[in-house]
């Protein structure tokens, strides 16, 4: 290389309140974006969480923080972790797409250092009353009951491409910011049966979706996206509430199900077969048995699962179901036809403290956004 391109390569391109970002940290960080095949222009992302990455270290540097060995190896393994991948797995990975140890490092100790600085600044401010947890525990049904309007938008997810379609969903999520952005992006992107209705299911009981889900769900206002969700089998989600409803009749969980699981086949003509079928002939779940006569043994899964055994996919999609109602999900090898047969319920446990938990979560990622846009505002950026 030339004095003068590697003067290019390694000089500063951008200044952030003086300190550079040098033309490789950009090249590396464009490589580093799509190697975990986030959408968009990469050159073009790389620039901004650069800047933000400056921008967050300046402050925590400011604040007096420092992010030690230890600490950084941890942040490693788990981001490592979310594609099911050793530190040193995904290090060879990014490595295959020309990704430095040092880029990935670097990228994990920014944000390490932004969730302490958040913590500290504004963990104080974030706390919840008790006013809030009980207005939050009212909606959950331990007193009143009550039912949510849910839009969805569901990814595929299969293993070999879990670490993109993971990328991709984090990425579109941040890009939600109306019902209008997420109706649109359900009909670009869901793969789910609910896209034909812009992505909206019935009125769910907050007491029939899984508790994980039910808790996060009540953290969340009207028209606010829920974080991304793994539904198992291959898919993630994300849910955008659409409205709360009130009832007048405690709300009884479910804390069994029986289901029965028919997988169609992965040949559209030989699905949309099965679908005709199904709806011709199948009413209750004990007239699937005949039908399994004529597919291939052991197709047909039916199953008592306690509540909190039922596979998160199929949780989701039972959870607007009445008995002796079904939908489809997305499995490994193609669409899945799911059928409720009978709940079993009961009334719901005290949550008390997950919710608080969440509440405070939720308004510290609001309180670290609104800082970053001051940090940005205030900056010079060259």
């Amino acid at each position: 290389m030339s004095a003068g391109a590697q003067a290019q390569t390694f000089g500063p391109v951008i200044t952030v309140n003086g300190t550079a970002i040098t033309g490789f940290e950009l090249d590396q960080r464009e490589k580093f974006i799509r190697a975990l095949r986030l959408p968009g222009d990469a050159a073009t992302l790389a620039r901004e969480a650069l800047i933000e990455d400056r921008l967050k270290n300046q402050a925590a540097a400011a604040a007096g923080l420092v992010a030690g060995p230890d600490e950084i190896e941890q942040g490693l393994a788990e981001f490592a972790s979310r594609a099911n991948l050793t530190t040193e797995e995904f290090i060879r990975a990014l490595a295959d797409e020309g990704v430095a140890p040092e880029t990935f490092r670097d990228f994990v100790r920014s944000g390490l250092l932004w969730r302490t600085l958040v913590q500290q600044r504004f963990g104080p401010r974030a706390r919840v009353s008790p006013a809030e947890v009980e207005r939050a525990l009212a909606l959950a049904g331990s007193q009143s009951g009550a039912r949510v309007r849910l839009a969805e938008i569901i990814i595929p997810a299969p293993p070999e491409q879990r670490i993109e379609a993971e990328g991709f969903i984090e990425d579109l999520r941040e890009r939600l910011r109306s019902e209008a952005d997420f109706t649109a992006a359900v009909e670009r992107f869901s793969a789910a049966p609910s896209r034909n209705n812009n992505g909206l299911r019935d009125w769910i009981s907050l007491s029939d979706l899984p508790g994980p889900l039910a808790q996060t769900i009540l953290t969340l206002a009207p028209g606010e996206v829920s974080p991304v969700v793994p539904l198992g089998g291959g898919a993630l989600a994300l849910f955008q509430v659409r409205g709360f409803q009130e009832t007048v009749l405690q709300a009884q969980p479910t804390i069994a199900a029986d289901i029965a699981t028919l997988p169609l086949s992965a040949d559209p003509e030989t699905a949309a077969a099965l679908r005709g079928q199904i709806a011709r002939e199948i009413d209750v779940c004990d007239d699937l048995y005949g039908l399994a006569r004529t597919l291939p043994e052991g197709a047909l899964q039916r199953e008592v699962y306690a509540v909190e055994d039922i596979p998160r996919n199929i949780a989701v999609a039972i959870s607007d179901l009445d008995n002796q109602e079904s939908t489809e999900i997305l499995g490994a090898t193609g669409p899945i036809h799911v059928m409720l047969c009978a709940r079993t319920t009961a009334l719901t446990e005290d949550v008390e403290g997950t919710i608080e938990q969440q509440l405070v979560n939720r308004r510290l990622a609001s309180y670290a956004e609104n800082f970053l846009e001051e940090l940005r505002a205030a900056a010079t950026i060259q």
